[in-house]
């Protein structure tokens, strides 16, 4: 009995701490998480400001603020790239735990990341490319963009990236 009272005690200092950490790390207006900020390549400036990062409280739809926060890398009409962006995003809400915002920001940020390796990728391409079949189960893309950008950072091309994070998909290795 003592013991369990003891691991009880440590669960919730250790919540207490993640929780404290989570508090501190918001932004400094009190959006949502701050963004790591991004690197600017030869072809890209970061989105700055209320474009960096979709808040909670932002009542912009996720698909739109996706395709004009990347509008200067794609000459397609923006009502064209808006309902292909709400398709992939769909699509996105059946393959990952997260919610359509957390999944427009996670992909903001490989926009971002794919930017520092020269110009950067459209959110129509990662949302298509980091599709995932419906016999891995869902996943969660924190972990799966993670592992992408971490490639991308240690020289891998977009395409290699994609096809070892599927392949690590596909054998359980991003599930927690």
């Amino acid at each position: 009995m003592r013991t369990r009272l003891i691991l009880a005690g440590l669960a919730v200092s250790a919540l207490g701490l993640a929780g404290t950490l989570l508090l501190n790390a918001r932004d400094p207006d009190g959006g949502g998480m701050a963004p790591r900020a991004p690197v600017a390549g030869p072809d890209v400036t970061p989105a700055q400001g209320a474009d960096a990062w979709l808040d909670v409280n932002d009542p912009r739809p996720p698909a739109l603020w996706l395709v004009r926060r990347t509008h200067r890398f794609s000459e397609s009409s923006e009502d064209m790239r808006v309902e292909q962006v709400s398709a992939l995003l769909t699509g996105a809400e059946r393959a990952y735990h997260e919610n359509r915002r957390m999944i427009a920001n996670r992909v903001a940020q490989i926009v971002d990341v794919t930017g520092e390796h020269g110009t950067p990728l459209l959110p129509e391409k990662i949302l298509a490319d980091l599709a995932l079949p419906e016999e891995v189960g869902r996943q969660w893309l924190g972990i799966v963009a993670q592992a992408y950008i971490e490639l991308r950072r240690s020289g891998r091309a977009h395409d290699e990236a994609v096809q070892m994070v599927r392949q690590r998909v596909g054998e359980g290795v991003t599930r927690k």
